[in-house]
């Protein structure tokens, strides 16, 4: 048996370095087996002996055999002998414990796990006789002598059971003669001893058990870190540098958390039972030392990106644990509804970690695309109406509709059906994936530009405590705030929040007030139950978030100062929007169930803003919106171990009710435009109901090659009712017929995908997938006819290659794209609410992502991403009657870019710089209105303590004025406005975490 021990007392010295790298996870029945394999330290040869010294002191009664062979002999006359011993293998004898029914072992010997899920005992039965107290008293006295005898062999086995064992060449012989001979002799059964049935033999007390002392714990009176060129040297300091002994397991349910265990040992911190650091070093986000039980520390270290490898050494002065991180930049990934290193994707995907979030400022889902290329915002004079854009696919900025967006958004699985509920503050997020290219096979219909997949940090088992509070201009204030720990042995809690808020950048000149200020409050909690065998867990989640802006600010594009507005109407944006979610995850030997619930609800209102822009008393538009959606999904797949073959099977359901109440008040000098002094009151409600069944399956034939199909199945119902009405002098009167309609679609989303690794470094990957966008209707036309819009429908073909070098310190991946769409959908946009939907006949687009990222030296990471996209029209001529082919499709960058560099030095230095660039972008369908291109820089240099920081930033460094958007006021010939990016903010952070 190789490195086999059963430890008793204080265990053995540590004379070796143990090594862990990327723990396999198993079952607790696996690791019962194992557990029995690698803790029993007797050979055949010591049971056997063991065997024999019971035998030769057990009494022997031969008038007890007569009475037993007369008393069976009426069940056989004749008994065919048992040949069991035969059947005993050697391998058997060596696996199983309880092989002897006739053993001197101790009564009881066991060791166990520190978390219980499995454990070694070896149990003896004592002879006993029932008619001699005398003779009673012999073999106990005899017994334990042999027991102590066999105690001493039981440590000695321990001792030497950390490798393969030196046994010496006589111990050898002897035990290949005992694996030739039976290990018991089975007798017959007229040979059996008739069982004792008096009371006198019940009653008697059975013998006492021999106990086995415990080592005294051994204290532990410091904890101290030590930066390493590689990573980060914990120290456990002894008060006679006594050496420890260790057991390592790896935490299913945190998968970037090593974890050791140090027997035999107890924390006695001037600080308290528990100690924990921060960051204590590049791609090691946190390190801790608390007391499992009595006699035992656990150490846990958590990466930033994977699983840590560790290194475990006997040092002067106590024991040292040398951890080395993973790499930051080979991410794992759950894009696919399973773990996996983003290296492994096959498809075009950015990963950011927490940690970059953090360095980057990363505070809300506007700031995402500074890291991701060919990912765009673009907000239509507030952050409530932006356009979100990938590949040149994205939404309609339009509230007064049923359509969707070409684009999946998704907090902790909870899907963000509506676009307009995208903005969202960000705080205790663990990964951002962005996925780009058609989802519909795992993620469904309007998915067919790609997914924002954002996973917030889980509960712990261990109390952290994270917070940061920025002061800056304009007007700058943001506080963050973190608590997370444990609440019972199988639960465990984290509450998080965020407040922020700022000055505007944009002045209304006419009423000396800013315009484009905003507020967000963002509360985020969540409740864990984890089973102890770590096979279930179960997240209770609530969120809510709350925003207060300024109105829709839009100014002329050819204003000599952009930041400065005349207009008689400020406006008012408020959004609410709460959510609630059970995640259920159960974790198999051979299945995974996934059951995710959520309720999502949204409101905005008010939604008001100046209709004509100007300081004329024209036009002014509120709208009230709200939202109520549920949905429902189940996942069954495959273990997270399978090789061969990997397959996923689901069902889908949501619901969803929109209210939509739109007001338009036309002022008094609306005359002059042929306007009465009255007001337009519009409401709707809009009605979805979605069904889907959805399968995905990877084979792979050989270890190189990969071969995946998906497939979803997609049912929609949906209605609009709607009026039109007309208050003047305050009666209402209709304004138009009322419209009620209804529909249903069917849609079939395959994806099939093929990669192929040629060494471990370099893979590339082909995929064909389908994409679909709602269709629906909308709210504001006048006619049947004219409210319903078709769906969008697409299909993309790609391929790629992904490649990493030198030990994972270089990544550097390349996609290539093309998309055919056809019923594109397109937008007549009179602000601030006013539009159509129509859809274009086809569209092309074609394009390009790179992404490089490497660590050319510890504590330095630069990254690099470049996206191009060439988006046009194929087929479409507008409402007008012009012929619109080959133009530009609206709101897609030609190219994106993002370049940064980062330093964090051992010492605490921190320094970080990025730059973000656009090319030209057009607003509208006949691309008129365009966007030259511009970059931003942004900024961050601090200093950084064990477990504070305090930083200086700046975003757009060098106050660049941008466009985001436009469109053509009527009300001033037809002169094109539009939204403003933001200025330069600068302020001031400080962190804090323990």
């Amino acid at each position: 048996m190789t490195g086999t021990a059963l430890i008793l007392g204080a265990g053995p010295a540590l004379s070796e370095t143990a090594e862990f790298r990327n723990i396999r996870l198993t079952s607790p029945n696996d690791r019962e087996l194992d557990d029995a394999d690698r803790l029993l330290p007797l050979e055949v040869s010591e049971i056997q002996s063991a065997i024999e010294q019971q035998q030769a002191i057990a009494p022997r009664e031969s008038d007890r055999k007569t009475d037993n062979a007369q008393s069976l002999g009426n069940i056989s006359e004749n008994p065919a002998p048992l040949n069991s011993a035969e059947a005993i293998s050697e391998s058997d004898n060596t696996r199983h414990s309880a092989i002897a029914r006739e053993s001197s072992l101790p009564p009881t010997i066991s060791e166990k796990e520190n978390n219980g899920s499995s454990a070694i005992s070896l149990e003896s039965t004592a002879v006993k006789d029932s008619e001699t107290n005398g003779s009673q008293i012999a073999v106990a006295s005899e017994r334990n002598a042999v027991d102590t005898q066999e105690r001493s062999a039981f440590d000695a086995a321990a001792v030497n059971a950390t490798g393969d064992r030196d046994q010496p060449q006589q111990q050898q012989q002897q035990r290949q003669t005992n694996s030739e001979q039976p290990l018991l002799q089975v007798r017959r059964l007229s040979e059996i001893d008739r069982p004792k049935t008096s009371a006198e033999f019940l009653t008697q007390e059975p013998a006492p058990a021999i106990p086995v002392p415990q080592p005294e714990a051994v204290q532990v009176t410091g904890v101290k870190l030590n930066r390493t060129a590689t990573g980060v040297e914990i120290l456990l300091e002894t008060p006679t540098g006594r050496q420890l002994p260790f057991s390592q397991a790896g935490d299913r349910s945190d998968r970037n958390t090593l974890i050791i265990d140090i027997s035999g040992a107890r924390l006695a911190l001037p600080q308290g039972e528990t100690f924990r650091a921060e960051n204590p070093a590049t791609g090691i986000t946190s390190v801790t030392a608390s007391q499992l039980d009595t006699n035992t520390i656990r150490v846990r270290v958590t990466g930033e990106a994977q699983l840590p490898s560790a290194s475990v050494t006997a040092g002067a002065s106590g024991l040292v644990v040398s951890v080395t991180p993973q790499s930051e930049i080979n991410i794992i990934v759950t894009a696919q509804k399973t773990e996996e290193s983003i290296q492994n994707v096959p498809t075009s995907i950015t990963a950011i970690t927490g940690r970059q979030v953090q360095d980057s400022g990363i505070t809300s889902s506007q700031d995402i695309p500074r890291l991701a290329p060919n990912f765009s915002i673009l907000e239509s004079g507030n952050r409530a109406r932006s356009s979100f854009n990938i590949r040149g696919l994205g939404n309609i900025p339009s509230v007064n509709t049923s359509g969707g967006s070409s684009i999946g958004f998704y907090i902790d699985d909870v899907p963000y059906s509506d676009w307009f509920s995208f903005q969202s503050s960000l705080t205790d997020i663990e990964r951002i994936e962005v996925l780009r290219g058609p989802q519909g096979t795992l993620y469904g219909q309007n998915t067919q530009g790609g997914v924002i997949n954002i996973v917030t940090r889980a509960p712990t088992n261990v109390w952290q405590f994270r917070g940061s509070t920025t002061y800056g201009s304009p007007g700058l204030r943001e506080n963050q705030l973190t608590i997370k720990g444990p609440v019972d042995e199988n639960i465990s809690i984290s509450l998080s929040g965020l407040y922020s808020e700022r000055d505007g950048f944009v002045r209304n000149t006419l009423l000396d007030e800013l315009m484009d200020q905003r507020q967000s409050l963002a509360l985020r909690g969540q409740l864990r139950w984890l089973s102890t065998e770590k096979d279930w867990d179960v997240r209770l989640g609530l969120n809510y978030e709350e925003n207060n802006d300024g109105g829709f600010t839009l100014v002329p594009f050819d204003n000599a100062n952009r930041r400065e507005v005349a207009q008689d109407f400020l406006g008012k944006i408020h959004s609410a929007g709460n959510d609630q979610s059970l995640r259920v995850l159960y974790n198999g030997s051979g299945i995974r169930f996934t059951s995710i619930t959520s309720r999502r609800e949204f409101r905005n209102s008010p939604g008001s803003g100046d209709g004509d822009f100007s300081p004329l008393a024209i036009v002014n538009a509120n709208v009230d919106l709200n939202t109520l959606k549920w949905s429902q999904e189940f996942r069954l797949q495959s273990p997270d171990d399978a090789q061969t073959l990997q397959w996923l099977v689901g069902a889908y359901y949501e619901y969803k009710k929109t209210g939509s109440d739109t007001t338009v008040n036309f002022g008094p000098d609306a005359v002059a435009f042929g306007f009465p002094p009255a007001t337009s009151i519009t409401p709707a409600d809009f009605t979805d109901t979605t069904y889907a069944i959805f399968s995905q399956v990877t084979y792979r034939p050989i270890q190189q090659l990969s071969l995946t199909g998906g497939l979803r199945f997609e049912t929609r119902n949906y209605s609009m009712e709607r009026q039109s009405l007309l208050e003047l002098a305050g009666v209402r009167t209709p304004a138009a017929p009322d419209i009620n309609l209804s529909d249903s679609n069917n849609v079939i989303l395959p994806k099939v995908a093929i990669d192929y690794r040629f060494n471990p470094n370099v893979l590339i990957y082909g995929s064909i997938g389908r994409g679909y966008k709602n269709g629906g209707f909308s709210s504001l036309p006048s006619t049947p006819e004219a409210a319903a819009f078709d769906p969008e429908r697409s299909w993309t073909y790609e391929i790629g290659t992904k490649t990493n070098w030198f030990n994972d310190r270089l990544l550097a991946n390349l996609s290539l794209f093309y998309t055919r769409v056809k019923d594109y959908q397109v937008i007549d946009f009179i602000p601030p609410n006013i539009s159509s939907i129509t859809n274009a006949e086809s569209a092309n687009i074609w394009g390009l992502e790179v992404e490089v990222k490497a660590q050319p030296a510890t504590g330095l990471n630069l990254n690099a991403g470049l996206g191009y996209t060439n988006a046009k029209y194929d087929r479409y001529t507008n409402g007008a009657g012009i012929n619109l082919g080959e133009n530009r499709l609206s709101n897609t960058p030609e190219l994106t870019y993002n370049l940064g560099a980062q330093y964090r030095s051992p010492n605490g230095f921190f320094s970080r710089v990025e730059l973000q660039g656009f090319g030209t972008t057009f607003f509208e369908e006949t691309n008129q209105a365009k966007r030259s291109p511009f970059g931003l820089v942004n900024a961050r240099i601090g200093y950084e303590f064990d477990n504070f920081g305090i930083y200086l930033f700046s975003n757009n460094l060098f106050d660049k004025t941008y466009l985001t958007s436009s469109f053509k006021n009527r009300f001033d010939g037809d002169r094109f406005y539009g939204g403003i990016g933001e200025g330069r903010t600068i302020g001031v952070q400080v962190t804090t975490q323990f």
